[in-house]
């Protein structure tokens, strides 16, 4: 006989005295919500109006978009849905439930405080003996914009379709101000985007496709924390003219590094003199070889050493 274990859904049960007894002790709510309490109250974008209803204090809403985006929840509606349901959510939002146009808001307004307290969680790492700024790795990702491909233009169609603009306002006439013309004058190839100016066209790689994109690199401790140390996105498709400015603006951070380590695409004869101009090593891939195969009898090219035979 199949046998059940008994249960009831209108059985009452009291609460421990602290939702952090609810937690495990390694929890990454207790990590963040003490980085938090140290970044600086000056960081924040506090609403200056003395009047009208109070606010939500910024350090609990900092705490909480930390804790909701190390546990992949980033939507600000699933944030508001989880300070009900989820007992690390509620922990970090002190058993409170900001709306999801508050949490909105306070994210747009706040980048210099999330910064803050992204370095409180280094220094408290370091000071733990979690992070050992020794040997570091940089790599790079394409992160597709928020933009179609083909509403990006060159120079010479762009001043085509300025032409016809005039043309048309000539025809029917038009308000407000003039448009401002351009303080430079490009090369005819060079492209803008018409919606999403700060993307540019790139691919991951030779077998992919273009697309509008941002080209995001990330700065991860190698000693075993695995931590993100710093991070950069720039417009341009290359990794190699923006390393040495990432790696050399740890330095107002948490420090900077003892040794770099990058594949090829980072490979640049300037970063490297630039970085150990600063005393860092930088071990940067130069480009991988392509050896014969040992089974290949077809006639090597003219001026090589066939290494077959």
């Amino acid at each position: 006989m199949t046998r059940f274990i008994p249960f009831s859904r209108d059985q009452a049960f009291l609460l421990p005295p602290d939702a952090k007894d609810w937690l495990p002790p390694d929890d990454v709510a207790h990590f963040v919500l003490a980085a938090v309490e140290r970044a600086p109250l000056g960081a924040f974008a506090l609403r200056p109006v003395p009047g009208g209803k109070a606010q939500y204090h910024p350090r609990l809403l900092l705490g909480l978009l930390l804790y909701a985006c190390a546990n992949g929840i980033f939507s600000s509606c699933r944030i508001e849905r989880a300070t009900h349901r989820d007992l690390g959510m509620r922990d970090a939002a002190a058993k409170l439930h900001p709306d999801h146009d508050t949490i909105a808001t306070f994210r747009r307004a706040s980048r210099a405080a999330f910064e803050a307290a992204f370095l409180q969680v280094l220094l408290m790492a370091r000071a733990s003996g979690l992070l050992r700024l020794g040997t570091v790795v940089i790599d790079g990702a394409k992160l597709d914009a928020n933009a179609s491909k083909i509403r990006s233009v060159r120079h010479h169609r762009a001043t085509e379709l300025r032409a016809k603009l005039a043309a048309d306002e000539a025809k029917s006439g038009r308000r407000g101000r003039p448009p401002k013309p351009p303080e430079d004058d490009p090369p005819p190839r060079r492209q803008s985007h018409l919606t999403d100016p700060d993307s540019a066209l790139m691919r991951r790689s030779d077998a992919h496709e273009y697309r509008q994109a941002y080209n995001a690199q990330a700065v991860v401790c190698a000693e075993g924390s695995q931590l993100i140390l710093a991070t950069k996105v720039t417009a341009c498709p290359s990794d190699a003219p923006s390393v040495a400015a990432t790696i050399l603006g740890m330095e107002a951070g948490i420090g900077l590094a003892k040794t770099v380590l990058a594949d090829s695409g980072f490979a640049s004869a300037e970063a490297v003199a630039a970085l150990q101009a600063r005393k860092i090593a930088p071990l940067v891939a130069i480009g991988r070889t392509q050896p014969r195969r040992p089974c290949d009898f077809r006639p090597p090219p003219q001026g090589r050493r066939n290494p077959t035979g």
